[in-house]
């Protein structure tokens, strides 16, 4: 489900992909859990031809917080507690967003198709 993680002055930082449903994680988790952060990096180790392809983890926590909405609803607002980590999250697209995501990345694709298809051609 896509949630929106919030700063701590209740200033919305981006929107992310939480695959598990927050009731599941207060229930399970407590108040506060702990999402990781991947940033791939590129090691060459002398003597080696290749680099290495190899991933640092770091871990955002993230604190649950009941608010009481409209007509007795509760809904959860997650407020992350590393605001610069929490921009390296991986984003995802809301609904109205998807189709144009969609589009530009049918669009690279057939560029990438046919500047491999010239580069193949001109060997």
């Amino acid at each position: 489900m896509n949630v929106v993680l919030y700063t701590e002055d209740f200033e919305p930082i981006t929107v992310f992909d939480l695959p598990v449903n927050p009731d599941h994680i207060a229930r399970y988790m407590g108040s506060h859990f702990r999402v990781p952060i991947v940033e791939p990096i590129r090691h060459q180790t002398p003597g080696y031809p290749m680099p290495a392809e190899l991933e640092e983890y770091e871990t955002l926590t993230i604190r649950l917080e009941r608010l009481h909405w409209l007509r007795g609803q509760k809904k959860w607002v997650l407020i992350a507690e590393d605001e610069v980590l929490a921009l390296k999250l991986r984003a995802a697209w809301l609904p109205g967003q998807q189709r144009q995501v969609n589009e530009y990345r049918r669009t690279i694709d057939l560029f990438a198709a046919a500047l491999l298809r010239e580069m193949q051609r001109g060997r």
